[in-house]
């Protein structure tokens, strides 16, 4: 992530490792600072935050995952194809 974004790591919160910082608009804050790509190790899974919506072509090789709206989970990072990965973080 820091290879893409140029960015160096932050922590935000307790948890998350950020890269750069972006402007976002919340649904319950008018405007709030978050980082531009992310990632929170949690007890089950690996949780990316990209920040945009995720086409779904892109994710058809990347293997063993799931998503939700601007996050992708994997359970090991290991088992997902690399190169993918940094594509989609792209």
């Amino acid at each position: 992530m820091r290879e893409v974004t140029g960015e160096p790591a932050v922590v935000w919160g307790t948890a998350i490792v950020g890269y750069g910082a972006i402007a976002h608009q919340g649904s319950r804050v008018k405007q709030a600072t978050w980082p531009v790509v992310a990632f929170a190790p949690r007890r089950t899974e690996l949780v990316l935050y990209l920040n945009t919506e995720l086409e779904a072509a892109l994710f058809e090789a990347l293997g063993p995952h799931r998503r939700g709206v601007g996050c992708l989970y994997v359970k090991q990072l290991a088992d997902v194809d690399s190169t993918l990965l940094r594509r989609v973080i792209e």
